[in-house]
């Protein structure tokens, strides 16, 4: 289920964006999974915008951008799991790997 993990490299006091495609209109949104050591980042806001280059209709996909605030150095696995809030089956997961100088 897993993907190959995607390589961020930032520095202490970037905000760094994560878009990622997902399908509002039929329940499914990502979900970020943090491991509670997780303190390299925090989570400023988790926002929605239509797909640029797809017309607005319904079952058109938009993107989920997760912004993060880089508070120190080090490397950190984040993972992002797709699905449906009210179940369990997790559809996709992405992994972003965050190194941060």
């Amino acid at each position: 289920m897993t993907q190959d993990a995607q390589i961020i490299t930032a520095k202490v006091g970037d905000i760094v964006e994560i878009p990622l495609e997902a399908m509002l209109s039929a329940g499914f949104q990502w979900e970020i999974f943090l491991p509670e050591e997780a303190t390299a980042f925090k989570v400023l806001e988790v926002k929605w915008e239509k797909t640029p280059e797809l017309p607005r209709a319904p079952g058109t996909p938009t993107i989920q951008k997760f912004q993060l605030q880089i508070l120190s150095r080090g490397a950190t696995k984040i993972v992002f799991h797709y699905k449906r809030p009210w179940e369990n089956k997790i559809r996709k997961e992405k992994m972003i790997l965050l190194k941060v100088r």
